[in-house]
C-alpha cells in the first residue's frame, strides 16, 4: 500500500469514526529528539542531578564533622568523574 493510499484511508476511517489525527513524517532528527525528551523524563534533568548530588556533598561536610567529601570533574568540560564520601564516624574507626 502506498504512503497516499494509507493517509487517505486513516482520513477517512477517522472521519467516520469522529477522531482527529496528525499525520506527521517520521525522520532522524524527530526520533532522536523524541528518545531526548523520553530519558529526560526517565531519569530526569542532568544538570538538576549534578546540582543534587553538589547538595548533599554540602550537606555531608555541614552535618557529619570530620567527613571528607570529594566531588570530580574533568578540568575542560565540567563532566562528572567521581563522587568520593568519607564519614566522619567511619574515618574514626579506620584510625
Amino acid at each position: 500500500m502506498e504512503d497516499k493510499d494509507f493517509r487517505m484511508q486513516l482520513t477517512n476511517y477517522s472521519i467516520a469514526h469522529s477522531f482527529d489525527f496528525e499525520y506527521v513524517k517520521n525522520d532522524k532528527v524527530r526520533a532522536w529528539h523524541g528518545k531526548e525528551v523520553a530519558c529526560k523524563d526517565l531519569h530526569g534533568d542532568e544538570s538538576l542531578s549534578f546540582d543534587n548530588l553538589r547538595w548533599y556533598a554540602d550537606a555531608v561536610m555541614a552535618t557529619n564533622l570530620g567527613s571528607y567529601v570529594e566531588l570530580e570533574c574533568t578540568p575542560y568540560d565540567h563532566r562528572f568523574r567521581r563522587f568520593f564520601v568519607c564519614f566522619g564516624a567511619y574515618s574514626l574507626v579506620l584510625k
